[in-house]
């Protein structure tokens, strides 16, 4: 027995030998790129400063390059923020996969341990995510999001109230409430249910006996303490709680017990995948921790109300020709192998992935939006005068506006673009070189290693744009400003096979068209891109840009917002800044909801 268990030291010994060979050639071959200055644990602030991790990246690409290298601990990473090798990168014929390091955890969220892998980390050569890309598509497309717009009125026209009847002096946490109502909206769009968790809000009383605090700080404190979490876990995980309790008399129109905690359940779910990123080893010990214990319900609690959640749909009976929503698409699915309906378990996985990767995505993205005019009134006065052309801003001399129509959406010009790119709420999307050495703008990168398609850098580099720590949205007034042509800035007219006309906004697009933006060969780089490009761009984002513009435009026709004095200062949006796997506000975002002059509790409203 001694020889057997020399011999199987050896060959321990060997593998791990050549393990250790394999890593060792990586770095010298990764070493050839450009990169910071790292010590043997490697790049340290990245682990000490996880919340600006979007931005460190940023300013290495300022004084690197487009392309860099860095490492945390032993493990090497790459990251691409040049707007021509994102292209080259996300061309069809290069089509780098997922990175299974996260796309496994998220898969962990969808489905018990993981075992269904959802849409999200499949990759693009696989049947199964053609079958529900292909299947789903649909549901998206420009014609049906248009049907689906009265939904986002009345759900607009819901988050009104709650704001009218708090009142001026009120702080809210409106990061919290417009992802309450981009919850709700993709239930009743996608799924025909009334989660009902915008009426369920519940703004936090202020907190008693703080002598210490004025009464605006009071206020916002109270505004988002709920968010903070009642215990340490719970504020190193950053769950985003609250800012308001819930009223769970809510309801699940077509079956299912979906109540309006299905809101905080999310939250609490999407927390422990980022606390199960930050740290790998928590899911083997989900079981053994308090804290994991914790997470692993969150997670089992999700994926069962999503569970009963299609038990629901699927009691309706199949879907009519005439149905449009994700639901349908999804029961409509036929696994090619047997000609069989998909089984519930996946279903379940891609029903859930459908509200994690939309609503959070889509609050944060309007929550920025009002955060920034707020801080610059000259840029919320310009979206007033748009507003106000078209008959939608509340006057005292127009205290009932026009409602708004589908039409309006594509002239509102100043809406939504320049927060995208100044604070984009996807940090980038992580993929693997494939099986053999892949070369990027004349870099060889050795086999396995990630590589970051950095957003944040792509949108927010020097090399790239014009004072781009900036927020300016008269730049979209520029001709093609969203292509990169070499310089800084685009030139009216330099673009090629590119209009006069300025940057696209808001622009629906068919999934096969959305497909190719971006990696048009006939055109530039684009160096705006919060929807990714080609293959695995975003597929819900025509309803995202619909509901961002539907929705802000009714909330800046009505009410003006009001930051706390200490989120009004040139650092506040570095303070409030938090990466955890969406970039979002740190503590939620406290804001004053002032009826515009000519509408009251009563007035404003449009009939």
């Amino acid at each position: 027995m001694e020889w057997l268990q020399a011999v199987l030291a050896a060959l321990a010994a060997c593998w791990l030998a050549s393990k250790l060979l394999r890593w060792a050639r990586t770095l010298w071959q990764l070493s050839r790129l450009p990169h910071p200055r790292m010590g043997l644990l490697g790049c340290t602030e990245m682990m000490m400063d996880q919340d600006h991790i979007s931005q460190i990246f940023t300013r290495f690409a300022n004084q690197l390059g487009g392309i860099f290298y860095v490492r945390v601990l032993h493990v090497p990473m790459v990251i691409v923020a040049d707007p021509a090798l994102w292209q080259a990168a996300l061309a069809p014929g290069t089509d780098l996969p997922k990175a299974p390091t996260v796309y496994g955890t998220i898969d962990q969220m969808t489905s018990p341990g993981g075992r269904h892998p959802n849409l999200l980390g499949h990759g693009s050569h696989s049947g199964y995510w053609r079958l529900v890309r292909k299947g789903v598509a649909p549901a998206f497309s420009p014609r049906n999001i248009r049907a689906e717009f009265p939904h986002v009125l009345e759900l607009t026209e819901q988050l009104s109230e709650v704001l009218y009847r708090a009142g001026p002096q009120q702080y809210l946490d409106l990061d919290n409430l417009l992802q309450r109502e981009s919850l709700d909206v993709i239930a009743r769009i996608g799924f025909a249910q009334d989660f009902g968790t915008i009426t369920a809000y519940r703004p936090q009383p202020p907190p008693p006996q703080q002598p210490l605090l004025q009464p605006d700080t009071a206020g916002a404190a109270a505004a988002v303490a709920g968010s903070r979490g009642g215990d340490a876990a719970g504020r190193q995980r950053g769950s985003g709680r609250g800012g308001g309790g819930d009223s769970t008399s809510g309801t699940g129109g077509g079956g299912g017990a979906i109540d309006a905690n299905i809101f905080a359940v999310m939250q609490g779910a999407g927390a422990e995948v980022v606390a199960r990123l930050s740290n790998p080893l928590r899911f083997l010990l989900r079981h053994i921790t308090a804290d994991g214990r914790r997470g692993e319900r969150d997670l089992r609690d999700m994926q069962g109300r999503m569970r009963l959640l299609l038990a629901g749909i699927q009691a309706r009976g199949p879907p009519a020709d005439t149905d449009t929503s994700i639901a349908a698409h999804l029961l409509r699915l036929r696994d090619p192998s047997t000609g069989k309906p998909l089984g519930d378990e996946r279903l379940a996985a891609e029903i859930g992935l459908f509200f994690f990767a939309g609503f959070e995505t889509t609050g944060h993205t309007m929550a920025w939006t009002l955060f920034l005019l707020a801080q610059h009134p000259e840029a919320e006065a310009k979206v007033c005068a748009e507003l106000d052309a078209l008959g939608l801003l509340v006057t005292p001399s127009r205290p009932h506006p026009r409602r708004l129509e589908y039409k309006d959406l594509s002239r509102l010009r100043c809406l939504g673009m320049e927060s995208m790119r100044l604070v984009p709420v996807s940090g980038g999307t992580m993929r693997v070189s494939p099986d053999k050495p892949l070369v990027l703008g004349g870099h060889t990168i050795p086999a396995g290693v990630e590589i970051l398609l950095a957003v944040h850098g792509l949108m927010n580099c020097e090399r790239y744009w014009d004072r781009p720590t900036e927020f300016l949205p008269e730049r979209w007034e520029e001709p093609q400003a969203e292509y990169w042509l070499g310089g800084t800035s685009s030139k009216p007219g330099a673009a090629r096979g590119a209009s006069a006309s300025s940057a696209e906004g808001f622009e629906m697009l068919e999934d096969e068209e959305a497909l190719a933006a971006g990696l048009d060969a006939t055109r530039p780089p684009k160096r705006f891109l919060p929807f990714a490009a080609g293959l695995r761009n975003c597929i819900g984002q025509n309803l995202a840009k619909m509901n961002v513009h539907a929705t802000l435009a009714v909330l800046l026709s009505r009410f003006s917002f009001q930051l706390p004095p200490e989120l009004m200062g040139p650092g506040a949006l570095w303070d409030l800044h938090a990466n955890r796997l969406t970039m979002q506000p740190k503590d939620g975002l406290p804001m004053r909801c002032i009826p515009r002059p000519g509408s009251s509790s009563d007035e404003g409203r449009t009939a």
